[in-house]
Protein backbone atom coordinates (compact mmCIF):
# COMPACT_ATOMS: atom_id res chain seq x y z
CA UNK A 1 0.00 0.00 0.00
CA UNK A 2 2.93 2.27 0.91
CA UNK A 3 4.29 2.28 -2.80
CA UNK A 4 1.04 3.61 -3.98
CA UNK A 5 0.63 6.19 -1.47
CA UNK A 6 4.00 7.52 -2.42
CA UNK A 7 3.54 7.29 -6.09
CA UNK A 8 0.15 9.41 -5.15
CA UNK A 9 2.26 12.12 -2.95
CA UNK A 10 4.56 12.50 -5.62
CA UNK A 11 2.10 13.45 -8.42
CA UNK A 12 0.33 15.74 -6.05
CA UNK A 13 3.51 17.50 -5.51
CA UNK A 14 3.96 17.36 -9.56
CA UNK A 15 0.89 18.81 -10.09
CA UNK A 16 0.97 21.81 -7.60
CA UNK A 17 4.47 22.45 -8.78
CA UNK A 18 3.73 22.22 -12.27
CA UNK A 19 0.63 22.19 -13.37
CA UNK A 20 0.79 24.95 -16.21
CA UNK A 21 2.56 23.26 -19.54
CA UNK A 22 5.97 24.39 -19.24
CA UNK A 23 9.35 21.85 -19.92
CA UNK A 24 9.12 21.26 -16.36
CA UNK A 25 5.44 19.56 -16.46
CA UNK A 26 6.63 17.18 -19.65
CA UNK A 27 9.51 16.35 -17.48
CA UNK A 28 7.42 15.69 -14.65
CA UNK A 29 4.86 13.97 -17.19
CA UNK A 30 7.66 11.35 -18.03
CA UNK A 31 8.06 10.97 -14.22
CA UNK A 32 5.16 9.87 -13.57
CA UNK A 33 4.95 7.66 -16.52
CA UNK A 34 8.10 5.48 -15.55
CA UNK A 35 6.54 5.69 -12.00
CA UNK A 36 3.88 3.82 -13.11
CA UNK A 37 5.82 1.33 -15.81
CA UNK A 38 8.14 0.64 -13.16
CA UNK A 39 5.34 -0.55 -11.10
CA UNK A 40 3.94 -2.59 -13.12
CA UNK A 41 7.01 -4.25 -14.28
CA UNK A 42 8.44 -4.63 -11.23
CA UNK A 43 5.94 -6.70 -9.68
CA UNK A 44 5.22 -9.07 -8.44
CA UNK A 45 3.17 -12.44 -9.64
CA UNK A 46 0.90 -11.93 -6.85
CA UNK A 47 -0.01 -8.35 -7.18
CA UNK A 48 -3.19 -8.32 -9.22
CA UNK A 49 -6.13 -10.85 -9.32
CA UNK A 50 -5.10 -11.78 -13.12
CA UNK A 51 -2.01 -11.79 -13.72
CA UNK A 52 -0.95 -14.77 -12.81
CA UNK A 53 -3.92 -15.74 -15.41
CA UNK A 54 -1.03 -13.89 -17.96
CA UNK A 55 1.59 -16.13 -17.18
CA UNK A 56 -0.18 -19.18 -17.30
CA UNK A 57 -1.41 -18.50 -20.68
CA UNK A 58 2.19 -17.10 -21.58
CA UNK A 59 3.82 -20.50 -20.67
CA UNK A 60 0.68 -22.68 -22.28
CA UNK A 61 0.82 -20.84 -25.49
CA UNK A 62 4.57 -21.21 -25.59
CA UNK A 63 4.70 -24.44 -24.69
CA UNK A 64 2.27 -25.85 -27.11
CA UNK A 65 2.92 -26.15 -30.83
CA UNK A 66 0.31 -24.02 -33.20
CA UNK A 67 -1.86 -26.83 -34.71
CA UNK A 68 -2.35 -28.50 -31.18
CA UNK A 69 -6.00 -28.43 -29.40
CA UNK A 70 -4.69 -26.51 -26.78
CA UNK A 71 -3.66 -23.87 -29.20
CA UNK A 72 -6.43 -23.77 -31.69
CA UNK A 73 -8.99 -23.51 -28.47
CA UNK A 74 -7.19 -20.21 -27.23
CA UNK A 75 -7.61 -19.17 -31.26
CA UNK A 76 -11.29 -19.27 -31.45
CA UNK A 77 -11.91 -15.60 -31.32
CA UNK A 78 -9.12 -15.13 -33.53
CA UNK A 79 -7.32 -13.20 -31.27
CA UNK A 80 -3.82 -13.87 -33.29
CA UNK A 81 -1.65 -10.89 -32.11
CA UNK A 82 -1.94 -11.99 -28.41
CA UNK A 83 -0.90 -15.35 -29.63
CA UNK A 84 1.90 -14.74 -31.49
CA UNK A 85 3.38 -11.61 -28.73
CA UNK A 86 2.79 -14.72 -26.35
CA UNK A 87 4.51 -16.98 -28.96
CA UNK A 88 7.71 -14.84 -29.88
CA UNK A 89 9.05 -13.74 -26.30
CA UNK A 90 8.38 -17.34 -25.14
CA UNK A 91 10.72 -18.61 -27.79
CA UNK A 92 13.04 -15.22 -27.84
CA UNK A 93 12.66 -13.78 -24.87
CA UNK A 94 11.13 -14.09 -21.25
CA UNK A 95 7.88 -13.25 -19.76
CA UNK A 96 9.52 -9.73 -18.13
CA UNK A 97 10.09 -8.52 -21.46
CA UNK A 98 6.45 -9.78 -22.27
CA UNK A 99 5.22 -7.59 -19.58
CA UNK A 100 7.59 -4.67 -20.34
CA UNK A 101 7.04 -4.49 -23.67
CA UNK A 102 3.13 -4.95 -23.06
CA UNK A 103 2.89 -1.79 -20.50
CA UNK A 104 5.32 0.17 -21.97
CA UNK A 105 3.09 0.51 -25.33
CA UNK A 106 0.06 0.68 -22.96
CA UNK A 107 1.27 3.77 -21.08
CA UNK A 108 3.06 5.56 -24.50
CA UNK A 109 -0.85 5.58 -26.44
CA UNK A 110 -1.93 6.80 -22.74
CA UNK A 111 0.43 9.09 -21.86
CA UNK A 112 0.69 10.81 -25.61
CA UNK A 113 -3.42 10.81 -25.85
CA UNK A 114 -3.40 12.91 -22.41
CA UNK A 115 -0.46 15.05 -22.93
CA UNK A 116 -1.95 16.01 -26.64
CA UNK A 117 -4.99 16.21 -26.26
CA UNK A 118 -5.60 17.10 -22.24
CA UNK A 119 -5.41 21.06 -21.36
CA UNK A 120 -3.84 19.81 -18.27
CA UNK A 121 -1.58 16.73 -18.38
CA UNK A 122 -0.85 16.30 -15.04
CA UNK A 123 -3.83 16.65 -13.52
CA UNK A 124 -5.06 14.01 -16.17
CA UNK A 125 -2.28 11.66 -14.89
CA UNK A 126 -3.20 12.55 -11.51
CA UNK A 127 -6.74 11.59 -12.47
CA UNK A 128 -5.91 7.84 -14.03
CA UNK A 129 -3.92 6.99 -11.36
CA UNK A 130 -6.78 8.14 -8.42
CA UNK A 131 -9.49 7.02 -9.97
CA UNK A 132 -8.71 3.75 -10.24
CA UNK A 133 -7.60 3.21 -13.51
CA UNK A 134 -4.39 2.55 -13.32
CA UNK A 135 -4.89 -0.44 -10.60
CA UNK A 136 -7.20 -1.50 -13.56
CA UNK A 137 -4.61 -1.71 -15.91
CA UNK A 138 -2.87 -4.09 -13.40
CA UNK A 139 -5.19 -6.42 -13.97
CA UNK A 140 -7.16 -6.39 -17.67
CA UNK A 141 -4.37 -6.47 -19.59
CA UNK A 142 -5.26 -6.94 -22.71
CA UNK A 143 -8.60 -5.01 -22.39
CA UNK A 144 -6.53 -2.14 -21.11
CA UNK A 145 -4.29 -2.43 -24.33
CA UNK A 146 -7.36 -1.57 -26.76
CA UNK A 147 -8.33 1.33 -24.24
CA UNK A 148 -4.99 2.88 -24.88
CA UNK A 149 -5.04 2.62 -28.69
CA UNK A 150 -9.14 3.46 -28.67
CA UNK A 151 -7.93 6.82 -26.74
CA UNK A 152 -4.99 7.57 -28.67
CA UNK A 153 -7.49 6.60 -31.61
CA UNK A 154 -10.35 9.40 -30.86
CA UNK A 155 -8.21 12.09 -32.63
CA UNK A 156 -9.10 10.57 -36.19
CA UNK A 157 -12.34 11.03 -34.77
CA UNK A 158 -11.94 14.62 -34.41
CA UNK A 159 -9.99 15.02 -37.84
CA UNK A 160 -12.80 13.24 -39.74
CA UNK A 161 -10.23 10.15 -40.74
CA UNK A 162 -12.66 6.64 -40.39
CA UNK A 163 -9.87 4.54 -42.18
CA UNK A 164 -7.08 5.68 -39.58
CA UNK A 165 -9.67 5.13 -36.87
CA UNK A 166 -10.72 2.44 -37.92
CA UNK A 167 -7.53 0.52 -39.26
CA UNK A 168 -5.63 0.58 -35.70
CA UNK A 169 -8.89 -0.51 -33.76
CA UNK A 170 -8.90 -3.28 -36.29
CA UNK A 171 -5.19 -3.96 -35.75
CA UNK A 172 -5.20 -3.76 -31.62
CA UNK A 173 -8.51 -6.02 -32.03
CA UNK A 174 -6.14 -8.80 -32.58
CA UNK A 175 -5.38 -8.57 -29.00
CA UNK A 176 -8.87 -8.53 -27.86
CA UNK A 177 -11.82 -9.05 -30.08
CA UNK A 178 -13.71 -6.54 -28.03
CA UNK A 179 -11.58 -3.47 -30.05
CA UNK A 180 -14.06 -4.35 -33.22
CA UNK A 181 -17.19 -3.24 -31.11
CA UNK A 182 -15.34 0.42 -30.80
CA UNK A 183 -15.40 1.05 -34.23
CA UNK A 184 -18.91 2.13 -34.77
CA UNK A 185 -18.44 5.01 -32.33
CA UNK A 186 -16.66 6.77 -34.76
CA UNK A 187 -20.14 8.22 -36.00
CA UNK A 188 -21.16 9.13 -32.64
CA UNK A 189 -19.74 12.79 -34.07
CA UNK A 190 -22.72 12.52 -36.04
CA UNK A 191 -25.72 12.71 -33.02
CA UNK A 192 -27.39 15.86 -32.17
CA UNK A 193 -28.22 15.62 -28.58
CA UNK A 194 -29.68 18.40 -26.44
CA UNK A 195 -28.04 18.87 -22.96
CA UNK A 196 -31.79 17.96 -21.84
CA UNK A 197 -32.32 14.79 -23.83
CA UNK A 198 -28.98 13.88 -22.31
CA UNK A 199 -29.51 14.84 -18.80
CA UNK A 200 -33.26 12.96 -19.00
CA UNK A 201 -31.47 9.94 -20.85
CA UNK A 202 -28.35 9.71 -18.21
CA UNK A 203 -31.54 9.90 -15.24
CA UNK A 204 -33.61 7.04 -16.60
CA UNK A 205 -30.28 4.85 -17.24
CA UNK A 206 -29.67 5.26 -13.75
CA UNK A 207 -33.49 3.94 -13.13
CA UNK A 208 -33.51 1.20 -15.21
CA UNK A 209 -30.13 -0.01 -14.66
CA UNK A 210 -31.53 0.15 -10.58
CA UNK A 211 -34.57 -1.78 -11.09
CA UNK A 212 -32.23 -4.05 -13.80
CA UNK A 213 -35.17 -3.14 -16.37
CA UNK A 214 -32.10 -4.71 -18.86
CA UNK A 215 -32.83 -8.45 -17.68
CA UNK A 216 -36.37 -8.48 -18.88
CA UNK A 217 -34.90 -8.16 -22.59
CA UNK A 218 -32.66 -11.04 -22.08
CA UNK A 219 -35.16 -13.88 -23.27
CA UNK A 220 -35.51 -12.18 -26.45
CA UNK A 221 -31.70 -12.06 -27.25
CA UNK A 222 -30.44 -14.99 -29.84
CA UNK A 223 -27.06 -14.23 -30.27
CA UNK A 224 -24.91 -17.13 -29.47
CA UNK A 225 -21.89 -15.01 -28.32
CA UNK A 226 -23.90 -12.21 -26.89
CA UNK A 227 -25.71 -14.79 -24.47
CA UNK A 228 -21.89 -15.40 -22.94
CA UNK A 229 -22.09 -11.82 -21.25
CA UNK A 230 -25.39 -11.62 -20.37
CA UNK A 231 -25.08 -15.40 -17.75
CA UNK A 232 -22.92 -13.56 -15.20
CA UNK A 233 -24.38 -11.06 -13.12
CA UNK A 234 -23.47 -8.69 -10.23
CA UNK A 235 -26.14 -9.89 -7.70
CA UNK A 236 -23.96 -8.40 -4.43
CA UNK A 237 -23.97 -4.59 -5.28
CA UNK A 238 -23.80 -3.05 -2.13
CA UNK A 239 -25.38 0.04 -1.13
CA UNK A 240 -22.13 2.40 -1.82
CA UNK A 241 -21.60 0.76 -4.87
CA UNK A 242 -25.30 2.06 -6.03
CA UNK A 243 -24.06 4.93 -4.76
CA UNK A 244 -20.78 5.19 -7.27
CA UNK A 245 -23.10 5.47 -10.08
CA UNK A 246 -25.61 7.65 -8.58
CA UNK A 247 -22.54 9.82 -8.12
CA UNK A 248 -20.92 9.16 -11.53
CA UNK A 249 -24.03 10.17 -12.87
CA UNK A 250 -24.40 13.12 -11.16
CA UNK A 251 -20.62 13.92 -12.44
CA UNK A 252 -21.97 13.59 -16.32
CA UNK A 253 -24.69 15.69 -15.33
CA UNK A 254 -22.67 18.47 -13.83
CA UNK A 255 -20.04 18.58 -16.18
CA UNK A 256 -22.69 18.73 -19.01
CA UNK A 257 -23.80 21.86 -17.83
CA UNK A 258 -20.78 23.63 -18.15
CA UNK A 259 -19.72 22.01 -21.80
CA UNK A 260 -20.26 25.22 -24.54
CA UNK A 261 -21.52 22.95 -27.34
CA UNK A 262 -21.79 19.10 -26.49
CA UNK A 263 -22.26 18.50 -30.59
CA UNK A 264 -18.82 20.30 -31.26
CA UNK A 265 -16.20 17.85 -32.00
CA UNK A 266 -14.32 19.57 -29.61
CA UNK A 267 -16.87 17.60 -27.00
CA UNK A 268 -16.47 14.15 -28.38
CA UNK A 269 -14.43 13.29 -25.77
CA UNK A 270 -17.33 14.46 -23.07
CA UNK A 271 -19.70 12.61 -25.49
CA UNK A 272 -18.30 9.65 -25.12
CA UNK A 273 -17.67 9.80 -21.04
CA UNK A 274 -21.72 10.16 -21.11
CA UNK A 275 -22.14 7.36 -23.72
CA UNK A 276 -20.56 5.44 -21.49
CA UNK A 277 -22.01 6.33 -18.26
CA UNK A 278 -25.54 5.91 -19.94
CA UNK A 279 -24.36 2.33 -21.07
CA UNK A 280 -22.68 1.24 -17.32
CA UNK A 281 -25.82 3.04 -15.63
CA UNK A 282 -28.20 0.30 -18.16
CA UNK A 283 -26.30 -3.09 -17.64
CA UNK A 284 -24.80 -2.26 -14.08
CA UNK A 285 -25.96 -5.56 -13.07
CA UNK A 286 -24.22 -7.53 -15.81
CA UNK A 287 -20.57 -8.22 -15.06
CA UNK A 288 -19.05 -8.32 -18.65
CA UNK A 289 -21.58 -5.96 -20.47
CA UNK A 290 -20.39 -3.56 -17.68
CA UNK A 291 -16.99 -4.57 -17.61
CA UNK A 292 -16.83 -3.32 -21.90
CA UNK A 293 -18.09 0.55 -20.54
CA UNK A 294 -16.43 0.99 -17.33
CA UNK A 295 -13.12 -0.14 -19.27
CA UNK A 296 -13.45 1.76 -22.24
CA UNK A 297 -15.61 4.98 -21.70
CA UNK A 298 -14.85 5.96 -18.11
CA UNK A 299 -11.35 6.67 -18.15
CA UNK A 300 -11.75 9.12 -21.45
CA UNK A 301 -13.41 11.39 -18.39
CA UNK A 302 -9.38 12.43 -17.85
CA UNK A 303 -9.18 14.52 -20.84
CA UNK A 304 -12.79 15.26 -21.24
CA UNK A 305 -13.56 16.69 -17.52
CA UNK A 306 -10.44 18.74 -17.65
CA UNK A 307 -10.60 20.21 -20.72
CA UNK A 308 -14.37 21.34 -19.68
CA UNK A 309 -12.22 22.99 -16.80
CA UNK A 310 -10.02 24.61 -18.68
CA UNK A 311 -12.22 25.85 -21.03
CA UNK A 312 -14.60 27.55 -18.32
CA UNK A 313 -14.38 31.46 -17.89
CA UNK A 314 -15.62 31.78 -14.66
CA UNK A 315 -12.49 31.14 -12.17
CA UNK A 316 -15.14 30.26 -9.65
CA UNK A 317 -16.40 27.73 -11.28
CA UNK A 318 -12.93 26.53 -12.44
CA UNK A 319 -12.61 26.22 -8.55
CA UNK A 320 -15.33 24.17 -8.02
CA UNK A 321 -15.39 21.72 -10.78
CA UNK A 322 -11.64 20.96 -9.91
CA UNK A 323 -12.06 20.90 -6.40
CA UNK A 324 -15.20 18.48 -6.74
CA UNK A 325 -13.38 16.17 -9.21
CA UNK A 326 -9.95 15.84 -6.24
CA UNK A 327 -12.22 14.78 -3.69
CA UNK A 328 -13.97 12.72 -6.00
CA UNK A 329 -10.88 11.05 -6.97
CA UNK A 330 -9.19 10.55 -4.18
CA UNK A 331 -12.41 8.95 -2.51
CA UNK A 332 -11.98 6.46 -5.08
CA UNK A 333 -8.64 5.94 -4.68
CA UNK A 334 -9.22 5.33 -0.96
CA UNK A 335 -11.85 3.02 -1.62
CA UNK A 336 -9.30 0.93 -3.92
CA UNK A 337 -6.99 0.57 -1.45
CA UNK A 338 -9.07 0.03 1.53
CA UNK A 339 -11.29 -2.92 -0.56
CA UNK A 340 -8.30 -4.03 -2.00
CA UNK A 341 -9.99 -3.70 -5.45
CA UNK A 342 -8.06 -5.41 -8.14
CA UNK A 343 -6.26 -7.72 -5.42
CA UNK A 344 -3.63 -4.85 -6.06
CA UNK A 345 -2.69 -5.35 -2.08
CA UNK A 346 -0.05 -6.23 -0.32
CA UNK A 347 2.13 -4.95 -3.11
CA UNK A 348 5.66 -7.01 -4.03
CA UNK A 349 8.40 -6.92 -6.09
CA UNK A 350 9.95 -9.73 -8.02
CA UNK A 351 13.12 -9.33 -5.85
Amino acid sequence: MIIYILIGLIIIVLNILFYKKTRSSKVSFIIIFIMLLLVCVFRNITVGTDYEYYLNMFNTIGENAYSSLKSQEILLKKEYGWYFMNKGFFIYGTFFLYILCFYFVMYLMIFKAILHKSSMPLLSALLYFFCGYFFVSLNIMRQALVFSFFLYSIRYIESREFWKYASILAVISLFHLSGLFLIPLYFIKNFVWSKVFLIAFLLLSLLFGYTNFFSQLVPYIHIERLKNYITLLHNDISFYGYLIFAVNTGFAILFLLYVKDINSIESIYVKLVLFGIIISNLVMHFQWLFRFSDVYFAPIMVIGYVNVISGSTNVNNKLVLTSLLLLYSFTIFYLSLASNSNGIIPYSTLF
